[in-house]
């Protein structure tokens, strides 16, 4: 609350006493058309006080009464209070953040550092030293394909990303694709351990109910795949792949063979497939 007003009060007093040194950034005339830079004659003095200090205060009103309204006007639907159960609540960052949170998924235990803080803060740095990394009197950017490309690469990734974590916090596991006959014993506990264990956060079944981190189990009877294949994939899947992402599930051999019998199952090829709502599978009544 203190130190991050105070570093931006800092921050924008010393981008003011660089414009005031030297200069704004005007947009030169391209060299690339033909033409080379040429200075106006009779430039006017551009004085920080009354003419910048007017116009920065027109922006600030504007944005200050943008926002004002929609603090009046506008309306924003609220959670659940703090503290309220919600077992199918996805905590997520405000969509500025979005970008950030998103790139973290791509870097886990030792490496999460580099996703954190080394490539946001690389980033800042970049921007910050740009003044003095870029001392060309050329800013066009068709005179300066690298320094474009990078910046566009940069606003292309945050977009992807940001996207990305919108759809990651989608929704799922709401409804659950099963076989239209009836279940047995083991194949019910295998669906309720499904529910309960969340798989539906990386597994989709026929393109349904989850998400796509992981394969989709329909029709994995197709691939040859064995109970015991299965139970092992399961139980430790760095056994059957080293480069497998998917953690160790500690389950009893029951519940194992139950999860097996479940996918195995899921074979819409050959059976018709009916949707059920989660609480139906949990209840074990599809």
């Amino acid at each position: 609350m203190l130190v991050l007003p105070s570093l931006m009060v800092m921050c924008i007093a010393f981008h003011i006493y660089q414009v005031r040194v030297h200069g704004m950034a005007e947009h030169k005339v391209s060299i690339t058309a033909g033409k080379k830079p040429v200075k106006p004659a009779g430039d006017r003095i551009y004085r920080f006080y009354p003419e910048q200090l007017y116009q920065s205060s027109i922006a600030f009103v504007i944005v200050f009464a943008v926002i004002l309204l929609l603090a009046v006007y506008g309306h924003v639907p609220l959670e659940n209070p703090v503290g309220t159960i919600d077992e199918s609540y996805l905590p997520r960052p405000e969509w500025y953040y979005m970008w950030l949170f998103q790139m973290l998924t791509f870097f886990s235990g030792s490496s999460e550092v580099v996703g954190s803080l080394a490539i946001p803060i690389g980033g800042i740095l970049i921007l910050f030293l740009m003044p003095w990394l870029s001392k060309t009197s050329l800013q066009g950017l068709a005179d300066r394909p690298l320094a474009t490309a990078v910046g566009t690469a940069g606003v292309i990734g945050i977009i992807y990303l940001t996207i990305m974590g919108f759809a990651g916090a989608m929704p799922y596991g709401e409804v659950l694709p099963v076989p239209d006959r009836h279940l047995t014993a083991s194949e019910q506990q295998g669906m309720q351990l499904f529910v309960k264990r969340e798989c539906a956060y990386c597994h989709n079944i026929n393109g349904k109910g989850g998400r796509i981190e992981g394969p989709d189990l329909a029709n994995t009877v197709a691939k040859d795949r064995s109970h015991e294949w299965l139970m092992q994939m399961i139980k430790d899947p760095q056994q059957i792949s080293r480069w497998s992402i998917m953690p160790k599930y500690d389950l009893k051999d029951d519940q194992l063979k139950g999860l097996a019998d479940f996918i195995l199952a899921l074979d819409f090829k050959s059976l018709p497939m009916k949707i059920i709502t989660k609480e139906q599978a949990l209840a074990g009544t599809p």
